[in-house]
């Protein structure tokens, strides 16, 4: 495991990362974003800002979007709505690993840290952070870290925060999409409960 994917740095290195902010490049939107996306834009701008990438999403992000859409296709769908939560849920089983992670920081893909490792198979359930001190056995005191680790540390940290941000991003779509088909099925007026053949 290599141990700088997986871990973020504590305040006193971050305050020594900092640099003015350069724009991020993201590769191509596929059709399956770009559709979330463009459903998103009907949402008010307060709704939006409430649900921006540096929000961190709920805790049980991934087992409410399963209920929610549960709940959405028992009170009954059309084709159209089906195939939008199949979408939803199809993304959620092959990104939810990924996207859980991301969302706190680490690193993933390739041969990060956390890649194919079982124990980002449970929910995150706590935090740790822990200040380090450079120490310099051969004059007996503190010093400070070469030029050359200083700009791995940055390095790390940017690609960091880029991920956290991609991947809030990312979780926040879904949720807003699961909002979408929750006011076009059980959450309006005149919504029925699909019971199947019990309805008369």
């Amino acid at each position: 495991m290599h141990l700088r994917s997986c871990v973020k740095f504590p305040a006193s290195i971050r305050a020594l990362q900092r640099r003015p902010a350069t724009p991020t490049l993201y590769p191509p939107a596929t059709p399956a974003q770009a559709n979330l996306v463009h459903k998103a834009a009907v949402f008010p701008s307060h709704v939006r800002a409430l649900h921006s990438s540096q929000t961190p999403p709920p805790s049980r992000w991934v087992s409410d979007i399963r209920a929610r859409i549960g709940k959405c296709i028992s009170f009954g769908c059309n084709p159209a709505q089906v195939q939008r939560a199949a979408g939803v849920l199809s993304t959620l089983a092959k990104e939810w690993c990924v996207l859980s992670a991301g969302s706190e920081g680490y690193l993933t893909g390739g041969r990060r840290g956390l890649e194919n490792q079982q124990v980002v198979h449970r929910r995150i359930a706590a935090r740790t952070f822990e200040d380090v001190a450079i120490y310099d056995y051969r004059d007996a005191k503190k010093t400070v870290l070469p030029g050359f680790m200083l700009d791995v540390f940055r390095e790390t940290w940017r690609k960091q925060e880029e991920q956290t941000e991609w991947a809030r991003g990312r979780i926040w779509s879904l949720l807003r999409e699961v909002e979408l088909l929750e006011k076009e099925t059980w959450d309006r007026e005149d919504a029925v409960e699909d019971l199947g053949g019990a309805r008369k």
